[in-house]
């Protein structure tokens, strides 16, 4: 049983509308696993709704926008002073090496595919060594190898894997057009349903990405 701290933040699950406008709003892509498939640890606003587990992969915002990724306890303070944190397992890449954990296929580690098929659509996230560069990854029929060879690929330091299985894995690069925002997905023949999730109050968890340079 999952159980929630009873002072949880309550969102509408909509970005805030300072956010939602054109030439700010950059991109947006999905969160990790629900809580009931992973109890990983989440923190949002001071106020931590699951507590985290010890040398899980972390992703942290920090307080003046910078992204970490690293292990609970070891790079990641526990008393680390942020905007939020979120567990989703244990990392993928760590200090640039691959994790031995992938090649078990521990569905508690790297969660529950449909029909039980390891190969399936999974996504993660990365950061370079030097933290410059945060990098997204997707894609069909991924093993927990293909995804850790692709991170290693692309110069990733840390690695951290996101939600799985087609539905779910969504990322969109969000356009305007005469004020609008339009959402154009990162694969368009295979995210093309709700493709405009995330512009609207979404009950899962995700991320955006905004322009630190606009003039809000």
């Amino acid at each position: 049983m999952v159980v929630y701290h009873p002072e949880a933040p309550k969102r509408s699950g909509k970005i805030p509308e300072k956010d939602l406008v054109p030439w700010v709003l950059l991109a947006t892509f999905n969160g990790g696993f629900k809580a009931t498939h992973g109890q990983f640890g989440a923190m949002s606003e001071g106020i931590t709704v699951l507590q985290p587990r010890p040398l899980l992969g972390t992703l942290v915002v920090h307080n003046d926008g910078r992204i970490e990724i690293g292990e609970w306890g070891d790079e990641i303070d526990p008393e680390v002073k942020c905007i939020s944190w979120r567990q989703n397992g244990p990392l993928v890449i760590h200090k640039g090496k691959v994790n031995s954990n992938i090649y078990n296929n521990d569905p508690t580690d790297w969660g529950y595919t449909v029909d039980d098929v390891s190969p399936t659509w999974r996504s993660g996230i990365g950061l370079s060594l030097d933290g410059s560069t945060l990098f997204y990854y997707a894609g069909p029929k991924l093993t927990m190898e293909a995804l850790a060879e692709g991170m290693v690929a692309s110069g990733a330091s840390e690695g951290l894997q996101l939600d799985i299985n087609n539905y779910w894995v969504h990322f969109t690069a969000i356009r305007t057009d005469n004020e609008k925002l339009i959402a154009e997905p990162l694969v368009p023949d295979a995210m093309k349903e709700n493709i405009d999730r995330y512009l609207f109050p979404y009950t899962r968890d995700y991320f955006y990405v905004t322009d630190a340079n606009s003039n809000r």
